[in-house]
């Protein structure tokens, strides 16, 4: 009986992590109009080739151009930017080569090693029509490429206190003073919006010591590469700032913030940081420091001592009430659903095999 009632706990944990995955919007997920051929491909080669180019190495001393694969994970069929090393891929049109990625090899929006070749990959059905949000993803991955040689790959940590009721709350007030930091336009407004981001992450850490270290290692991969994504995929600094705003704009609608996270806040922190912290990325190159700390210590603040007794006020004018009503409806949608399946799989009646 025991052994049945493990059984049940297990499909109920398969069943809610199956419910997340296949809940969660993939990043900038809207599908292509354009069919899967070397001609459509090419034509989106030619603008990494040509935002990279354009960088020229400048944002991080590295040149993001690179081998770019795009796979079709229905079929693993292959049009890539270039020849591999090991010859595997055959020259197709449009100056393109294409083949067939082996079951060994996993499909990503990533950096990866595959026949002799370190390329860009990318799903082409996760590849945005929209020309910015396709220019900042294939930047995005491209410094995944090359990030050994920027800022090496920290170990990746659980954020579970993101999925919690006050670890969403702190982070969607962070996000919305973010953003009025990003819009604000006067200096002051822009401080005192960047200040009070930095005093929601603090209160979030004072209740979860542990969340510092993980959530930096996050953003030292996804958000840097996300930041370099806008930077990169983005000519001019309205659009990045736009660019910056979206990706802040579309997390509340992740189910889980636990791995999204980074996609917006690192953005936002590496254009304050461009703003009031210049020459932060070389030296984000040769420390260990989170883009929090960072600011926080361009703008004179300690996050161990920011005055966590001034939460509600600063809260209140970014909507904390409405907000927090929300996310514990949500919480207790969620823990209605827990139980109800709890009560199903592992409670109730159970059939001994």
């Amino acid at each position: 009986m025991q052994r049945i009632r493990d059984i049940g706990l297990f499909l109920l944990l398969a069943l809610i992590c199956v419910t997340c995955v296949a809940g969660t919007p993939a990043k900038r997920a809207a599908a292509p109009a354009l069919p899967f051929t070397p001609a459509h491909a090419a034509s989106y080669f030619a603008e990494a080739t040509h935002d990279c180019r354009a960088d020229h190495g400048k944002l991080w001393g590295v040149s993001l151009c690179g081998p770019m694969l795009f796979v079709d994970p229905a079929a693993r069929h292959v049009i890539a930017s270039q020849a591999d090393a090991d010859g595997r891929l055959k020259p197709a049109a449009d100056g393109t080569f294409t083949g067939v990625l082996p079951p060994d090899q996993n499909i990503a929006n990533t950096g990866v090693s595959w026949s002799g070749t370190r390329w860009i990959e990318m799903v082409w059905p996760l590849l945005p029509a929209n020309p910015a949000k396709r220019r900042t993803l294939m930047a995005h991955e491209s410094y995944h490429r090359v990030q050994a040689q920027i800022v090496p790959i920290t170990e990746s940590r659980s954020n579970a206190q993101l999925d919690t009721l006050y670890g969403r709350y702190t982070l969607l007030l962070e996000c919305r003073a973010l953003a009025a930091a990003l819009e604000a336009p006067a200096d002051n407004a822009r401080r005192q919006a960047a200040r009070d981001a930095l005093l929601f992450r603090a209160a979030r850490y004072h209740r979860f010591p542990e969340a510092q270290a993980s959530e930096v290692a996050l953003e030292r991969n996804e958000g840097l590469a996300e930041y370099t994504g806008v930077m990169v995929g983005n000519a001019t600094p309205a659009q990045r700032k736009k660019m910056a705003l979206a990706d802040l704009h579309e997390l509340p609608d992740y189910p889980s913030f636990a791995r999204s996270f980074a996609y917006a806040t690192g953005p936002a922190y590496g254009l304050l940081l461009d703003r009031y912290r210049p020459g932060w990325r070389k030296q984000i190159m040769q420390s260990q420091q989170g883009l929090a700390a960072m600011l926080a210590s361009a703008l004179h603040l300690d996050l161990r001592d920011v005055p966590l007794d001034t939460f509600n006020a600063r809260a209140a004018h970014y909507g904390s009430a409405a907000l927090l009503a929300a996310e514990t409806a949500r919480e207790n949608r969620y823990e209605h659903e827990i139980a109800h399946y709890k009560s199903t799989l592992i409670d109730g009646p159970v059939l001994v095999l």
